[in-house]
């Protein structure tokens, strides 16, 4: 098979194993045997994958029209087929028949006399494979067939690569999706169990073929561990959880990298340990297949570690919020079966301090936190740490705002807080009988802030409206003429209530809580209230209000 008369066969085989790397992942051993077809007896072919870096195995021999699939390994540097692989360039051989490295091929009843050898390699240059051929006749050195295989073995190792670089492409594309998903779940995601089982599902998907993994919590003044477990038993996941809490729980020093541990039944474990509050208080473990290798997953779930901590923290601080949100909300309705008045005013001041700090405060968590204070400051500290021992930052707002309490009268402004200053200007306006004088006599708050306060309850109680020259003297000391606007307007009697808040300038939400009714019916009233009053907003039936006392017109309006 000499020259010209062996091209046709080779350039058949080549386009044919070229037209099935497009469409699938064409094995070596194909193109071998299609290069044999058509070939004289005395041809031979084979080739080799590498196992790892210094050991190969021969997928299949073809010598007369026969496939020999062998699993035959060998080494770098070993014999012909070795020495090729640690050259990693294309060798041949000719008169090879009495050289003693040709026993390997003696052995399996083939006796070369011509040998060429053509590396398969990555794209970064290392030796995955090994195609080679030869002729049992000393007259036939097959030279023309060398460079159809080169091309093969070039296009077979891009391909190999291409494979390789798409695998570990969707392999990051999971990772970075997963990752993506708790980053999400950190914000979405508020139940603790509900997130303990997300997590587990998605530490599963980060391991190929894993089919199980547990994670096990425990909070802080809790006896009773979060756990959850898939892919084994009951059984199984209270053993290991014993031996995980007793190998971690409690170690203050924060660890930050997965550990490869056996699990009691022997598989493999990645445990990644989770901290809380500075202290470990969980560990998440993945059970890694027999045919993964748990080190190649440590950068991964490094990021892993990193983001449950942060999700947990996050949800353990939104329970935490809430269940003391549910008791100062007790405390507060308590408070009212024995002193009416006073949670009245307590109701008052949250919704201005709330009102006044979301003016300038861009966190909602800020606010939220001095709506709370105002609700618990008839409370004393020892009861509040008792009750509230996890809130740090509400327990030390009210040792703040009790400090500066007892630093009213002095002139030496000092460092406190805006929310402490807040609290203190809302406190001494309403139990000041609403007069700005108590306001400014607080000389320890900074003046800017003082007048901050100052202004924003002009704008609060700011009204629109026309009066005659001189009327304002008139009625500056009468009431406005609730009485008469009852009954021209045919008001009800709840409808006047409203009406006399909503000039006072309270919102929807101020006027719920005064009358202890939903913001629901609250708006119902209004609209029922501005349909009798045929005004349009607020600022007209305030302005209504006004006129009628005054005996003029509203602005742009006739008079009523």
């Amino acid at each position: 098979m000499a020259g010209a008369a062996a091209h046709p066969p080779q350039a058949d085989a080549l386009l044919k194993a070229a037209a099935r790397m497009r469409t699938e992942s064409s094995a070596a051993e194909e193109f071998v045997g299609e290069l044999a077809r058509s070939a004289p007896d005395s041809f031979f072919c084979g080739c080799a994958e590498a196992l790892d870096h210094d050991k190969y195995s021969i997928a299949a021999i073809v010598h007369g029209g026969t496939k020999r699939p062998l699993g035959v390994t060998f080494r770098s540097g070993e014999g012909f087929l070795g020495q090729a692989c640690v050259i990693g360039e294309c060798l041949q051989w000719h008169r090879i028949g009495a050289d003693p490295r040709s026993q390997f091929f003696i052995r399996h009843g083939i006796k070369p006399e011509h040998l060429y050898c053509v590396p398969i390699k990555t794209a970064e240059g290392a030796v995955n494979g090994l195609i080679f051929f030869g002729s049992v006749d000393p007259d036939n050195d097959l030279a023309a067939m060398e460079w159809p295989v080169k091309l093969f073995a070039e296009l077979y190792g891009f391909q190999r690569s291409l494979q390789r670089l798409e695998g570990a492409y969707r392999k990051q594309n999971i990772y970075l999706s997963s990752l993506i998903e708790i980053a999400k779940l950190v914000h979405i995601i508020q139940d603790i169990r509900s997130l303990l089982t997300v997590l587990v599902d998605i530490s599963v998907n980060l391991v190929e073929d894993a089919r199980s993994s547990l994670l096990m919590f425990l909070f802080p003044g809790k006896t009773k561990a979060n756990i959850v477990s898939r892919g084994i038993t009951q059984e199984q996941a209270q053993q290991y959880c014993k031996e995980l809490a007793s190998r971690y729980f409690g170690l203050a020093a924060p660890i930050d990298e997965p550990r490869v541990a056996d699990a009691p039944w022997g598989q493999t474990a990645l445990e990644c340990p989770i901290s809380y509050r500075s202290e470990i208080r969980g560990v998440i473990s993945v059970f890694v297949p027999e045919s993964q290798r748990s080190d190649h997953y440590v950068s991964i779930f490094r990021a892993f570690m990193i983001l449950t901590h942060m999700a947990i923290e996050r949800a353990a601080r939104s329970e935490a919020g809430n269940e003391a949100q549910r008791d100062i909300g007790l405390l507060f309705e308590a408070l009212g079966e024995w002193d009416h008045e006073r949670q009245r005013l307590l109701s008052q001041a949250r919704l201005l301090a709330a009102e006044f700090a979301a003016s300038f405060m861009p966190a909602q968590e800020d606010v939220a936190l001095i709506s709370s204070a105002c609700l618990l400051t008839p409370y004393s500290i020892d009861f509040i740490e008792r009750h509230f021992a996890a809130e740090g930052r509400l327990i030390g707002l009210l040792r703040e705002y009790r400090d500066c309490l007892h630093a009213a009268g002095q002139s030496d402004q000092q460092p406190y807080s805006e929310a402490c200053q807040i609290m203190a200007l809302v406190f001494a306006y309403l139990y000041g009988a609403e007069n700005l004088e108590s306001v400014y006599r607080l000389q320890h708050i900074p003046l800017a802030m003082r007048e901050s306060f100052a202004q924003f309850l002009m704008k609060r109680h700011t009204l629109q409206f026309e009066a005659p020259v001189g009327a304002e003297q008139a009625g500056a000391s009468q009431s406005l003429d609730f009485d008469g606007l009852m009954e021209r307007h045919h008001l009800s009697g709840r409808e006047r209530e409203v009406y006399e808040l909503v000039v006072k300038g309270l919102s929807n939400r101020d006027i719920a809580e005064t009358l202890f009714i939903s913001e629901h019916t609250v708006k119902n009233h209004i609209t029922n209230l501005f349909h009798k009053l045929q005004v349009g907003d607020r600022a007209q039936a305030i302005a209504l209000a006004y006129s009628s006392q005054f005996g003029v017109r509203r602005t742009g309006q006739d008079n009523a």
